[in-house]
């Protein structure tokens, strides 16, 4: 089966897919991630350029996300990956996900270091519908940098 991927702005709560409604998205990796890692570059990201950016990949269902490389990038979290973007199975991120949600202090703290830089329980949470780990209740709260909404 065939991949497409699109930019996920994380700037929403919930995680906004762009061009989900507009069906811009790309067969391959590369594209997407260039247009996360340079947004003002990309029309469907020019209004995200000040936004945290991830890629998704989606093979029906979401399969990976990749937190962009670095350089050139205005993601606003502290994650650095000069060389390469870093793909993480969703499985895990929904792992992830309800380990934040433990009420052992223990088991949060090992989620926590386990989830480095790039993959913190505030952006995990963000992508909690993407990721199947909650149904959708309503819209997202907007960025700032733009006037969307994600879908219900």
């Amino acid at each position: 089966m065939s991949s497409v991927y699109r930019v996920l702005c994380l700037t929403h709560d919930p995680a906004l897919p762009l061009g989900h409604d507009s069906g811009e998205e790309w067969s391959r990796p590369e594209p997407a991630l260039a247009a996360a890692t340079n947004p003002a570059d990309y029309q469907i990201t020019a209004p995200h350029a000040g936004c945290d950016l991830l890629v998704g990949e989606y093979s029906y269902p979401f399969v990976r996300v990749a937190c962009p490389m670095s350089p050139g990038s205005r993601a606003q979290h502290r994650g650095y990956h000069p060389h390469a973007p870093e793909w993480v199975d969703v499985a895990w991120l929904r792992l992830l996900w309800h380990a934040h949600g433990q009420p052992d202090q223990a088991l949060t703290a090992a989620a926590d270091n386990a989830a480095r830089l790039c993959w913190t329980s505030d952006r995990v949470n963000r992508l909690r519908y993407e990721i199947g780990a909650e149904e959708p209740a309503g819209p997202s709260s907007c960025c700032p940098d733009c006037d969307r909404v994600a879908r219900p």
